[in-house]
């Protein structure tokens, strides 16, 4: 089967596909459910690691530039094979434990509409984080240059941005949007 993603709920952590073939919605439950990390937890960890950095923070005697691309090159390595591992693992996860959900027509525009926010949701992030990645090579280049724990963190953070677009990619969000508007056209 051909699951193509159509939304996720944030409260129960239940994601929502559609079969092509048998035109059915399945559901895939997250058994593992949880909060994750509070926005107060994030905040206070990017702060400790702020004033380590800057307590770090010596340039080393090397080119700039080159740095700047060798970190954004490990980064998007690193992401490229994590994704792969990760989509592989997320599709046979989702083969075998997605069930058959039997919804109305009003349940799909439901989640039709969800579908809709969710892609535009994720183009912004994406948006984002590119533009954070940008940012970095000025970050890099003219005001820290040659210092390695920018160099790291833009690794980090060049390998978050592949792993947020190609998980975005796998789940087909350009089919999903087609199946959610024939959804809420009424076909």
């Amino acid at each position: 089967m051909k699951y193509i993603w159509i939304c996720s709920e944030a409260n129960t952590w239940s994601s929502y596909y559609y079969d092509e073939q048998t035109e059915e919605f399945f559901v895939f439950d997250n058994k593992k459910g949880g909060n994750g990390l509070a926005v107060g937890v994030l905040s206070g960890i990017s702060l400790i690691i702020y004033a380590l950095v800057r307590n770090i923070e010596k340039p080393i005697p090397f080119d700039k530039n080159l740095l700047y691309w060798i970190s954004l090159g490990l980064g998007v390595i690193v992401g490229a094979i994590v994704s792969g591992y990760l989509l592989r693992r997320a599709k046979r996860k989702v083969e075998e434990n997605a069930r058959v959900y039997p919804c109305g027509l009003e349940e799909k525009r439901k989640l039709a509409k969800q579908n809709r926010k969710s892609f535009l949701q994720h183009m912004v992030l994406m948006a984002i984080f590119i533009g954070v990645c940008v940012g970095y090579r000025f970050l890099m280049i003219w005001i820290v240059p040659s210092v390695l724990v920018y160099a790291f963190f833009n690794s980090v953070m060049c390998m978050i941005t592949i792993l947020l677009i190609t998980g975005f990619v796998g789940n087909h969000p350009l089919k999903g949007w087609k199946i959610a508007g024939k959804i809420l056209k009424g076909e």
